[in-house]
């Protein structure tokens, strides 16, 4: 199977922005999906490439890091405010709340993210950047995860189940973290 270079440069990027590896980055995300067949051909154009061979050993290739298990893949998700998370709002939009997996910002105090409560309050992003006052746009960087500038949506917040939460991206710096409380405290009226 061969993978375009569009797409291989964007889970390249995406492998950077995580510390972790390329191959990783589609394992996770294959496996998410449950489709194994499918995860063997890219596993195999993958290992094709030449910056990604491993050693007879088994060992990875000097260079390759380990992606750190995410809560996700435990089966528990423990997310915190001010953390950017993919998020799966479903296939089903309803014009005008966001829909599909992308990126979103959380926004709930720690103290709501107990697991047998499952909920988590989360403010949608989208890299549609519209100039909208309501949205506070944040640029990529390492510790956030993002690979595109994202506007913030104050105006989409909800609540998701944490079963919705698909990784952990980042989180955002403080702030940007401050300028969406304002946002959201004055568009709620807090």
């Amino acid at each position: 199977m061969r993978i375009s270079t569009e797409l291989r440069d964007q889970i390249s990027r995406l492998a950077e922005h995580r510390g972790t590896t390329m191959v990783d980055v589609v394992t996770d995300a294959v496996q998410r999906l449950g489709r194994d067949e499918w995860w063997l051909s890219v596993r195999g154009a993958l290992d094709s490439l030449p910056e990604l061979t491993r050693l007879r050993t088994g060992k990875r290739a000097a260079g390759w890091r380990r992606q750190p298990r995410t809560a996700s893949m435990a089966g528990e998700v423990r997310p915190h405010r001010g953390e950017v998370w993919l998020v799966d709002f479903g296939a089903d939009p309803r014009d005008p709340e966001q829909a599909f997996r992308r990126p979103a910002l959380v926004v709930s105090d720690d103290r709501l993210h107990h697991p047998n409560l499952r909920i988590v309050i989360v403010v949608p992003g989208t890299s549609t950047i519209r100039g909208i006052p309501l949205h506070v746009v944040v640029s990529p960087d390492r510790g956030n995860g993002l690979v595109t500038d994202t506007a913030v949506q104050v105006e989409q917040v909800r609540a998701v189940s944490t079963g919705q939460l698909v990784d952990r991206l980042g989180r955002i710096d403080p702030p940007d973290l401050h300028a969406l409380g304002e946002v959201l405290r004055s568009t709620l009226s807090l």
